[in-house]
Order: structure tokens, then sequence, then C-alpha cells
């Protein structure tokens, strides 16, 4: 099965307008079965696209359905003409516009790193909507070594004349963050890193995500958002904080201090991978099945 188009009738992708005219794309995976279940969100990170989710919507979408969207700038959804608007808040105010326009009262969120921060303003801002969410090596702060790393290469990558090439190139970048991949998991992630490009006579794959992401990224400025207040807000749900072994994003001290913050915070670390793991790793299967099934029951409690 492709990883840019999964095989089954019950993956649509649709598209709906931002308040400012873009159009976007989700990725919207019905359950097989209408169970009744809380609807997950999954919410990529900075340079990735909806089609990291796919393994986790082809396991959840027997009995509840998934939503996985493109943030703009990215996969299938309109790159923004002003690249001062890939911010977070953006991103807020074009996934609540989905969620409204769905009209999905429940959700249980997946963020890695962007959307992770992404899961907590929302939460920060309609708590009672929000039934749970994993945080995939993301916190209230981030680490420099991590951080500069990602402004160094994001947008400035060369571009590569075929999908070997294409291979190597995602190996150099993410090397030293996924440790023990096979051949085919090395293509199946490239697959949904890159694109054909789809101007005529040309089928180099390019990087399936606007270059501009990176001058927004690296000239990020004015007031920082308190973290640690958006943070606080996941004391009242059951939260997932996975952390890579290797991360040079989400160090160690502040990993052990979103636990002081957040008692019932639940916590895995995964073996030889960086910022972000991939959420395939049976560590995290177990663990976010665990934190959706916790989810479930809060949520039964509360509206018995």
């Amino acid at each position: 099965m492709s990883e840019n188009t999964p095989n089954n009738n019950h993956l649509h992708e649709k598209y709906y307008m931002s308040e400012d005219g873009l159009r976007l794309c989700y990725r919207d995976y019905q359950p097989t079965t209408l169970s009744g279940k809380t609807t997950i969100l999954c919410l990529h990170s900075l340079s990735r696209n909806s089609k990291d989710f796919i393994h986790i919507a082809e396991k959840y979408m027997p009995e509840r359905r998934v939503i996985c969207p493109d943030f703009r700038g990215r996969g299938l959804s309109e790159y923004d003409p002003d690249y001062k608007n890939y911010k977070p808040i953006t991103y807020l105010h074009d996934t609540f516009k989905l969620l409204n326009l769905l009209e999905i009262k429940h959700l249980f969120i997946i963020g890695s790193s962007l959307g992770g921060i992404v899961a907590m303003m929302m939460a920060d801002h309609e708590k009672n909507r929000i039934t749970g969410m994993v945080l995939n090596d993301i916190g209230p702060e981030f680490d420099e070594v991590g951080y500069s790393r990602i402004r160094q290469y994001m947008g400035l990558l060369p571009s590569v004349n075929s999908w070997p090439e294409a291979i190597d190139q995602a190996k150099h970048v993410y090397g030293n963050i996924l440790h023990d991949l096979s051949d085919e998991e090395w293509r199946a992630f490239t697959n949904r890193t890159y694109k054909t490009a789809s101007t005529p006579n040309d089928d180099k794959p390019i990087l399936d995500m606007d270059n501009k992401l990176g001058n927004a990224l690296r000239e990020v400025g004015g007031k920082a958002v308190d973290m640690w207040r958006l943070f606080e807000n996941t004391n009242s749900i059951p939260t997932l904080s996975i952390r890579g072994e290797l991360s040079d994003f989400l160090s160690e001290e502040t990993f052990l201090k979103m636990a002081q913050v957040n008692p019932n915070l639940i916590q895995i670390t995964v073996p030889k991978r960086g910022h972000t793991p991939i959420l395939n790793e049976q560590v995290c299967v177990d663990a976010i099945r665990h934190t959706i099934s916790e989810a479930d029951k809060q949520l039964n409690l509360e509206t018995a």
C-alpha cells in the first residue's frame, strides 16, 4: 500500500477555506462502524504533513473517526503568499475553523512538536472540548541545540534529482534522529517527506512543504507565549508526554519538570529516537492506546 495514497474506502481527502481565503486540506478517516467514540485529531510537526499519521489512522479507523489536517504550506494545503502567517496562532485558527465546520464536539489530540504546541493552545481556548492529548517530543521549553539545528536546514536543503537522492537526503537530515530504520522504512519515510514536482516534464521529488517556512522560523520575534501556563491545562485531562531518548529539542530537565507541574502526566522515553519519534514504535503504540482509553473513561464519567 502506498504511503502517499492509502488504499481504503474510508479515507476522504477534503478541503475547506481558511478565514483568510486559503484552500486547506485534511484527511478524513471514517470509522468502519458507528461506535460513537471520540474523534482523534492528529497535528503534524513543523516540516511534516498529514501523511505522518497514516499508520495511526489505520489503527483506529475501525472504531473512531480520525482527522489529519495539512497545516497551510504543507502537503495538499495551499501555500500562504505571506510567510509571516506561518505561526502557531494561525494554525490554531485554521484548526478551529475546520472543527467547527465538522461540528466535532469532543476530540483527542495527537500533536507532534509544533502540533503539540497547537494542541496546548487549543486546550487553553476550549478546554472542555479536549478529552486528552499526546505531546510528541515537545514541552513548554525548547532546547536551543535542536532549535538551532532545525533553523540551519529548514527550507535550505539543496534540490534532488531522483528518489534515491531524496532517500539519501532524508537519511542525512534525520539519520541521527531515527536509528535502525530498514531500507523499506526509509523509503516510506521519504515518501511522506517529499512529493513529485507538478511542473511540466519534471517528475523530480521535492519537499512536500513551502520552503518559506524556513524564513518564518528564522525571523520569529515578538513576545513569547507563556508555554508553562498553557501546559498547566493538561492537568485536568489524560496526557501522554513522549520524549525521544536522543532528543536535542525536549531536554531531560524539561521532561522531568513537566512531571512535577502535572503529577498525573503519563511519560515514556523512546529508545534510539531523537526529535521526533515516528509514533509507530511499539512503546508509543501501547502508551497512546492506554491514554486514549483513559480519556474515554474520564469523558464517560463526566457525561454519565
